[in-house]
């Protein structure tokens, strides 16, 4: 349950993913002074506490620590980290998202949360960047302050207890007797630590050998099938980095809940349990840095590409540097424990080979905290070169993509001269001339619907390919030419002014994709001037269900059932309408002619 006398300034939200992390800043913020709520686990079964939103209500500030795929089920309105954020937003509170190794926000944000990528966010994604990160959000992200007065108490506490040891000096020795079972506990857990990470850049010096092996080769391999068994023998080895790692390496990652009598028996030691009570959740970054490193590796292999290869390369290189600013961090902690309390650390710092052994116990704070920033600036050194290589590999896709436009633009322009000649020529040989018989004429006119046909086909398709083609030659301006054809062929065949709107509307219909090319037209009745039932300008369109293309389709589908429905479009106000007709009737003296080439 919450003290609810208690008012808290700072509410941490985390999922499980984070807690080494979210643990790792309560437990600075807490030692700085701040009034911290982190512990949410016995308070978020079955319903959702009521007295969680006291808590977020009341405060000033709100963290929400973000591992890699944070917000995915915040999709759930129930989902506990949503009820948390949320909330805070409602109620206008300080929001400080820190951003973990490989988050990224989701595209789309889950409904309600826009909000959140607008608040002022923290990185914090390697362990050497922890300490900068921490201060950058006391210094610049909260808005509340650390008690003072807790400070003054604890100064107070630990003056009193070495009062009280003075007093009491027999009590004194006795406790100094005490104080080397405790330190040796503490410091075995430090070592077990250190000796885990040892294990991983271990892994890592071997594996970042193979990792050179394998690019330089890739970079010289011309053959596919060699390439694809460098790849496979590649990502093996990653499996048994990985497999390595989770079985070898084992992090006690829990958070040392050091007692006050304990605190007091490291103090008498000069050990600060806050300090110490924080190692095991960087040593937890370590291992999920290195377990993210190997999963970016595989993707890189999975994916070649010389900026992929380029990344795997500078991580390996990396942990190099992060696993040796963390045994110098362990270093300057363990300088502070008695020489009994480390018996297991000579035991097995001998094997520690490739942590940087030039650096020994003993040393000044100030010592191990100047060659923490040396490998820092290593680190930076690297990352700086690779944002060059960066920025030069966008410099060359960028050339590289305006040359291919520029090619693009004149193969368009070259296609589009060539396909506008063959229009031309296609023009000059079609064009309707008064000389022409008028059976030629129609044959010409059916060549212009296939020409215009073509046009919406190769429209359609660029389409569903998403070429973005801009071609000269559209249906609509081939369905202009047609309809000009039509106005020549009714020029100097006047009675057909009564079938030449039809096959305007038809072609007109097709180049805007209404229509298919496909029908026979009714153009003329032989000894009677109206038919019972079709009208010149009918245009047929299925026979006995079956599509009519041309007039062989009519007269086989005519021959096979005379007494079938028809399926026709008819001009109507200047449009083709749909009309179905029961049963075709004095076929004979009616007159057909294809609209089709």
């Amino acid at each position: 349950m919450i003290n609810n006398n208690t008012k808290y300034d700072i509410f941490i939200s985390y999922r499980r993913a984070s807690y080494d992390t979210a643990n790792l800043i309560a437990t600075r913020l807490k030692a700085a002074g701040y009034s911290v709520f982190f512990d949410l686990e016995s308070l978020r079964a079955g319903k959702f506490n009521e007295q969680l939103y006291n808590v977020i209500e009341n405060c000033k500030d709100f963290i929400s620590v973000l591992p890699p795929n944070a917000l995915d089920r915040c999709v759930n309105e129930d989902d506990w980290v949503r009820l948390e954020i949320c909330h805070a937003m409602r109620h206008n509170k300080n929001i400080i998202p820190v951003m973990l190794n490989g988050f990224f926000w989701p595209d789309p944000m889950p409904q309600g949360m826009d909000e959140l990528r607008n608040y002022h966010a923290l990185t914090a994604s390697s362990v050497e960047h922890f300490d900068m990160a921490m201060e950058s959000l006391q210094k610049k992200y909260l808005t509340c302050k650390p008690h003072v007065a807790t400070k003054i108490l604890a100064k107070k506490t630990g003056i009193l207890a070495i009062a009280l040891a003075v007093i009491f000096a027999l009590l004194y020795g006795v406790f100094m007797i005490l104080s080397k079972d405790v330190c040796r506990m503490y410091a075995v857990k430090l070592i077990n630590n250190a000796n885990a990470i040892y294990m991983l850049a271990d892994e890592n010096v071997s594996l970042k050998e193979d990792w050179n092996t394998f690019v330089t080769e890739m970079k010289y391999e011309k053959k596919d099938y060699k390439k694809q068994y460098l790849q496979e023998d590649m990502l093996a080895r990653l499996d048994l980095a990985e497999k390595n790692a989770k079985t070898t390496c084992k992090i006690d990652s829990s958070e040392m809940n050091i007692s006050n009598y304990h605190s007091l028996l490291l103090s008498l030691n000069g050990i600060s349990s806050e300090e110490i009570a924080i190692s095991p959740a960087y040593s937890a970054m370590i291992y999920n840095d290195y377990i993210d490193q190997i999963g970016v590796m595989r993707n890189a292999v999975m994916d070649p590409t010389t900026l992929n290869m380029r990344i795997g390369t500078v991580m390996v290189d990396i942990f190099v540097h992060t696993t040796n600013s963390y045994y110098l961090a362990v270093l300057a902690e363990l300088s502070a424990f008695p020489e009994s309390a480390l018996v297991t650390y000579h035991q097995m710092s001998p094997h520690w080979h490739h942590y940087p052994k030039q650096h020994k116990l003993g040393e000044s704070k100030e010592y191990y905290e100047e060659m923490i920033n040396t490998e820092t600036a290593l680190t930076e050194e690297k990352l700086s070169r690779f944002e060059s290589f960066l920025e030069q590999q966008e410099a060359e896709l960028e050339d590289l993509e305006s040359k291919l436009d520029d090619m693009q633009n004149d193969m368009d322009s070259k296609f589009a001269q060539m396909e506008n000649d063959i229009y031309n020529e296609f023009k000059q040989k079609n064009t309707i001339l008064e000389t022409d018989d008028q059976w030629y004429q129609w044959g010409k006119i059916a060549h212009w619907g296939n020409y215009l046909s073509l046009t919406v086909k190769n429209k359609r398709e660029n389409i569903e390919q998403g070429i973005d083609f801009k071609s000269g030659m559209t249906p609509e301006l081939v369905c202009d030419d047609i309809i000009s054809q039509l106005s020549l062929y009714q020029k100097y065949h006047p009675e057909s002014k009564d079938y030449v709107a039809s096959v305007k509307a038809f072609y007109k219909d097709m180049a805007k994709e209404k229509l298919d090319y496909a029908g026979v037209l009714i153009f003329a009745f032989q000894d009677v001037t109206e038919h019972s039932i079709f009208k010149i300008g009918d245009i047929i369109r299925e026979y006995d269900g079956k599509k009519i293309k041309d007039l062989k389709d009519l007269s086989t589908a005519y021959k096979a059932n005379d007494k079938a429905s028809v399926k026709i479009l008819r001009l109507n106000e200047g449009s083709l309408k749909e009309v179905i007709i029961p049963q075709i009737k004095d076929v004979d003296v009616v007159g057909f002619v294809g609209l089709t080439e």
